[in-house]
């Protein structure tokens, strides 16, 4: 008979938590709450878990940092409202879009055309973020093509 015993630490997503900048990368991120514990494992599958730690990690650069249970519930019930990474890639693709198309659209006709289009809500900060961000890339990709 074989029996295959692991030991070591493991880490789980547990809620999305929505897109901001990373502080660590700076660019726009989904952002996840993290638990790590140390586990004992049996054929690869976690049998007993202790010492659990919570934090908050970002998606593309895997950075993150530690928080308190306290945190960690709050941050739960946020993820209760928070849209979908997939639908929040929606979002993010469509004020894309509507910038190009756009041009000099402010960020309450855009933040308007967002609510209607879209039948969840978007939390204010996310948006705020997304938009910073792509009016930042769009000025980026403005500026190499006057360069070049």
């Amino acid at each position: 008979m074989f029996i295959m015993i692991g030991a070591g630490s493991g880490h789980r997503k547990k809620a999305y938590l929505g897109v901001r900048i990373c502080p660590h990368c700076g660019k726009l991120s989904h952002f996840y709450l993290m638990e790590q514990a140390q586990q004992v494992s049996l054929f690869f599958a976690p049998v007993v878990r202790w010492g659990k730690h919570w934090g908050i990690a970002c998606s593309r650069c895997k950075a993150g940092f530690e928080i308190e249970d306290t945190e960690k519930d709050f941050c739960l019930k946020q993820a209760q409202w928070m849209p979908s990474e997939k639908q929040m890639n929606e979002v993010i693709e469509y004020i894309g879009v509507q910038l190009q198309a756009g041009g000099g659209l402010d960020n309450e006709t855009l933040r308007e055309r967002v609510r209607l289009r879209f039948d969840f809500h978007v939390d204010d900060r996310s948006f705020e973020e997304i938009v910073k961000a792509l009016r930042q890339a769009a000025q980026r990709e403005s500026q190499f093509r006057q360069f070049y």
